[in-house]
């Protein structure tokens, strides 16, 4: 637990300095700081020693460098209680479901250290690779269709598809406890289904994008042939 809370410490003071010194609290550039430090990191980690496709090997005590693991977990919690401290004390515009995301993400990390299953988390970060895409999307204007499609092509497969497959066998596999696959269940499922409303919300964004389209076309040409 020591080395968690050092951990925490050390990376709430150097994302406080990057986001309020540095980038002057710019949010976008301190969510792009953390989801590609999160996602590169742990897919790297993962696919190294071929954890993510090995079970057995996961589920092992001895998991080879666990300092780094922790180091990760930190960094996320710490990104959670920075950005939401900048939200509330610029009064920046965060939807709700952001706020419980983070909400969220803090309160089941912090109970993976308590539980002493903080190993198994790191499988879950590779779903922040689509938030890299979606930051560069709103920091590269003159980029942003190139931006946008890779961010949904990333949504889809790490949130959609691949996010729901680990939660599978976290739940089949990995956790053996009841009360703990009780406690990640309660998790897990919310924030599946935020996955699912925000892909909603980015289908419908499309759909009207595309339907003004159509229809501004199909007028233009209903003037030209007038």
């Amino acid at each position: 637990m020591g080395l968690e809370i050092l951990f925490l410490i050390l990376n709430i003071i150097f994302l406080n300095d990057f986001s309020f010194g540095i980038w002057k609290g710019n949010s976008q550039l301190l969510s792009l700081l953390h989801s590609t430090s999160i996602s590169i990191s742990s897919i790297i980690y993962l696919t190294y020693d071929n954890y993510i496709f090995n079970i057995e090997k996961l589920k092992d005590d001895n998991l080879k460098d666990e300092i780094i693991v922790t180091y990760i977990h930190t960094f996320m919690i710490s990104y959670c209680i920075i950005d939401l401290s900048y939200n509330y004390i610029y009064k920046s515009q965060i939807s709700k479901a952001s706020i419980f995301h983070h909400i969220s993400v803090t309160i089941g990390l912090i109970l993976t250290i308590y539980l002493e299953i903080i190993k198994y988390s790191i499988i879950y970060f590779p779903i922040e690779l689509s938030t890299i895409f979606l930051n560069l999307r709103s920091v590269y204007e003159n980029k942003k269709t190139l931006y946008s499609i890779l961010f949904v092509i990333t949504f889809i497969l790490t949130r959609l598809i691949y996010l729901p497959y680990i939660i599978y066998i976290s739940w089949m596999y990995i956790i053996t406890d009841i009360s703990t696959k009780f406690i990640f269940v309660c998790f897990a499922i919310p924030l599946q289904l935020l996955n699912i409303y925000w892909f909603y919300l980015i289908v419908n964004k499309y759909h009207k994008k595309y339907l003004n389209h159509t229809t501004y076309t199909r007028l233009y040409l209903n003037k030209k042939i007038i």
